[in-house]
Protein backbone atom coordinates (compact mmCIF):
# COMPACT_ATOMS: atom_id res chain seq x y z
CA UNK A 1 0.00 0.00 0.00
CA UNK A 2 1.42 3.77 -0.57
CA UNK A 3 0.28 6.63 1.07
CA UNK A 4 -2.28 9.55 -0.69
CA UNK A 5 -3.67 13.07 1.33
CA UNK A 6 -7.46 13.43 1.82
CA UNK A 7 -8.36 16.39 2.52
CA UNK A 8 -12.15 16.67 4.08
CA UNK A 9 -14.79 19.57 4.45
CA UNK A 10 -18.18 20.41 4.47
CA UNK A 11 -20.52 22.84 2.97
CA UNK A 12 -24.46 23.83 2.86
CA UNK A 13 -25.18 22.31 -0.51
CA UNK A 14 -24.00 20.34 -3.70
CA UNK A 15 -23.51 23.47 -5.43
CA UNK A 16 -20.80 24.67 -3.58
CA UNK A 17 -18.97 21.45 -2.87
CA UNK A 18 -19.12 21.00 -6.88
CA UNK A 19 -17.75 24.33 -7.29
CA UNK A 20 -14.63 23.58 -4.62
CA UNK A 21 -14.02 20.66 -6.50
CA UNK A 22 -13.76 22.09 -10.05
CA UNK A 23 -11.41 25.03 -8.96
CA UNK A 24 -9.11 22.59 -7.24
CA UNK A 25 -8.90 20.44 -10.15
CA UNK A 26 -8.66 23.35 -12.41
CA UNK A 27 -5.59 24.29 -10.46
CA UNK A 28 -4.11 20.43 -10.58
CA UNK A 29 -4.27 20.24 -6.63
CA UNK A 30 -6.52 17.08 -6.48
CA UNK A 31 -6.63 13.92 -8.42
CA UNK A 32 -10.73 13.85 -7.69
CA UNK A 33 -13.17 14.85 -5.48
CA UNK A 34 -16.59 13.58 -3.98
CA UNK A 35 -19.50 15.23 -2.52
CA UNK A 36 -21.95 13.67 -0.29
CA UNK A 37 -25.04 14.37 1.78
CA UNK A 38 -23.67 13.86 5.44
CA UNK A 39 -26.76 14.79 6.98
CA UNK A 40 -27.29 17.24 10.03
CA UNK A 41 -24.57 19.44 11.84
CA UNK A 42 -25.14 20.37 15.27
CA UNK A 43 -23.24 23.08 16.23
CA UNK A 44 -22.45 26.41 18.59
CA UNK A 45 -22.09 29.09 16.47
CA UNK A 46 -21.91 32.99 17.67
CA UNK A 47 -23.14 31.94 21.50
CA UNK A 48 -26.32 30.39 19.19
CA UNK A 49 -27.12 26.04 18.63
CA UNK A 50 -27.64 25.70 15.12
CA UNK A 51 -28.93 22.20 12.91
CA UNK A 52 -28.42 22.97 9.41
CA UNK A 53 -28.08 20.19 7.00
CA UNK A 54 -24.63 19.78 5.24
CA UNK A 55 -22.37 17.91 2.31
CA UNK A 56 -19.28 16.67 3.29
CA UNK A 57 -16.31 16.81 0.63
CA UNK A 58 -13.80 14.29 0.22
CA UNK A 59 -10.70 15.61 -1.68
CA UNK A 60 -7.77 13.50 -2.97
CA UNK A 61 -4.29 14.18 -3.43
CA UNK A 62 -0.70 13.49 -3.27
CA UNK A 63 0.99 13.86 0.58
CA UNK A 64 3.56 17.05 -1.43
CA UNK A 65 0.31 18.74 -1.97
CA UNK A 66 -1.71 18.50 1.13
CA UNK A 67 -0.99 21.90 2.48
CA UNK A 68 -1.31 23.67 -0.79
CA UNK A 69 -4.98 22.15 -1.55
CA UNK A 70 -5.50 22.70 2.25
CA UNK A 71 -5.06 26.47 1.99
CA UNK A 72 -6.57 27.04 -1.51
CA UNK A 73 -9.78 25.35 0.47
CA UNK A 74 -9.53 27.66 3.02
CA UNK A 75 -9.21 30.60 0.31
CA UNK A 76 -12.34 29.31 -1.57
CA UNK A 77 -14.34 28.36 1.04
CA UNK A 78 -18.17 30.20 1.63
CA UNK A 79 -17.97 30.05 5.19
CA UNK A 80 -16.50 31.98 7.73
CA UNK A 81 -14.74 29.26 9.54
CA UNK A 82 -14.66 26.01 7.97
CA UNK A 83 -13.90 22.85 9.10
CA UNK A 84 -11.03 21.58 6.76
CA UNK A 85 -9.41 18.37 8.49
CA UNK A 86 -6.69 16.38 6.61
CA UNK A 87 -5.00 12.80 7.01
CA UNK A 88 -2.99 9.99 5.22
CA UNK A 89 -4.87 7.56 3.92
CA UNK A 90 -3.24 3.64 2.54
CA UNK A 91 -4.20 3.16 -0.88
CA UNK A 92 -3.58 0.48 -3.76
CA UNK A 93 -0.62 1.50 -5.38
CA UNK A 94 -2.14 1.45 -8.59
CA UNK A 95 -4.75 4.14 -7.29
CA UNK A 96 -1.66 6.13 -5.38
CA UNK A 97 0.27 5.76 -8.93
CA UNK A 98 -2.99 7.51 -10.75
CA UNK A 99 -3.28 10.57 -7.70
CA UNK A 100 0.28 11.10 -8.14
CA UNK A 101 0.35 11.25 -12.01
CA UNK A 102 -2.68 13.57 -11.61
CA UNK A 103 -1.30 15.91 -9.88
CA UNK A 104 2.52 16.19 -8.58
CA UNK A 105 3.76 14.88 -12.80
CA UNK A 106 1.00 16.57 -14.91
Amino acid sequence: MERIALVVTTVADNDAGRALIEALLDKRLIACGHVAQSGHSIFRWKGEICDQPEFTVVLKTCTKLRAKAMGEVMALHPYDLPEILSYEAEASPEYARWVEKEVCYS
